[in-house]
């Protein structure tokens, strides 16, 4: 993942990206683990895990109470648009349940692992291989999106946080990894980034159990 260079914002009319890594800066943000992917934590390393049911869930609520407020704000308005937006709503929000329904039953991916010790990390890739990345090399990036509607303001974001393959020889489709969250964007992301640059800057004690 490309990205200019640590401590930059950019900021849009209705989005804004903070990139936080490489290398790893503090945010000033308290760590914490809000969507819960920490999955084990000791001295050595910091296993961390983007199978998270509570992001599906997140995402998927939000996107639900989106359509339900336009349908009940314009029911005195327009009745007939009102009954459209809950079905253009079920509509749309079929595909993204019917999608976590299917992940329960899938087997669940490993984590990345964050060596302290070794200041690397642990790739898992989908066919069984797995990289070996120096800390340094990791790239973060906090986005945040923002849309209005007749129900209001709704803001999403990601955290995503990459990774180069140390291969040299590595084909060009296998030369990147990223992992995204969706904690929300902005200083969410930021909090949920510093569970992994504080374990791997300051200690294990500065990361929430």
């Amino acid at each position: 993942m490309s990205t200019p260079p640590v401590g930059t914002t950019k900021k849009r009319l209705f989005s804004r990206n903070d990139y936080l890594a490489p290398l790893p800066i503090p945010t000033g943000e308290k760590p914490s683990d809000v969507l819960n992917t920490i999955w084990r934590k000791n001295e050595v390393f910091l296993d961390i895990g983007n199978y998270s049911i509570g992001s599906a869930v997140m995402g998927i609520w939000v996107g639900v109470m989106t359509f339900l407020a336009m349908s009940f704000f314009t029911r005195n308005l327009n009745s007939d648009f009102s009954r459209d937006t809950l079905i253009l709503g079920a509509i749309i929000m079929a595909l993204p349940v019917f999608f976590l329904i299917q992940g329960l039953f899938r087997e669940v991916p490993l984590p990345v692992r964050f060596n302290r010790q070794r200041r690397e990390v642990c790739v898992p890739q989908a066919n069984g291989e797995y990289w070996i990345v120096p800390w340094e090399s990791v790239t973060a990036a906090a986005t945040q999106h923002s849309s209005v509607s007749q129900a209001g303001k709704a803001t999403m974001g990601l955290l995503i946080i990459g990774f180069e393959n140390p291969d040299p020889q590595a084909k060009d489709e296998n030369k990147h990894f990223s992992l995204g969250f969706n904690c929300g964007g902005g200083t969410t992301a930021m909090a949920l980034w510093e569970c992994m640059r504080s374990y791997m800057e300051v200690g294990p004690d500065a990361v929430p159990n």
